[in-house]
């Protein structure tokens, strides 16, 4: 959005355990859009019908890469609140050089 915001965050849930997000300020989602939200080319259509929208194959590779790495990918979001994505993974700590 022209007014809104994008937060990126990574916390420590623990020794070697980070939960990563992204929150957006934008328009949100309603469930029915949620439901099929990680499925590989997905169109939406607006009411007026002349504008178009969709997830493409984005989302349905970051849930699978998020997978492949231990965790889930999961969404959260509310039409006129915006959208939480997050996941968290087990990261164990690297020794010091």
């Amino acid at each position: 959005t022209e007014t809104g915001r994008v937060e990126i965050l990574a916390v420590e849930r623990g020794p070697s355990r980070v939960e990563f997000s992204v929150r957006d300020t934008g328009r949100g989602m309603d469930e029915k859009t949620l439901a099929t939200l990680f499925q590989p080319f997905r169109r939406n259509e607006s009411q007026t019908g002349f504008h178009f929208s969709g997830t493409g194959l984005g989302l349905a590779i970051c849930r699978r890469l998020v997978e492949v790495m231990g965790g889930d990918l999961q969404v959260e979001s509310r039409p006129g609140y915006g959208s939480r994505f997050f996941f968290e993974l087990d990261l164990p700590r690297s020794p010091r050089a």
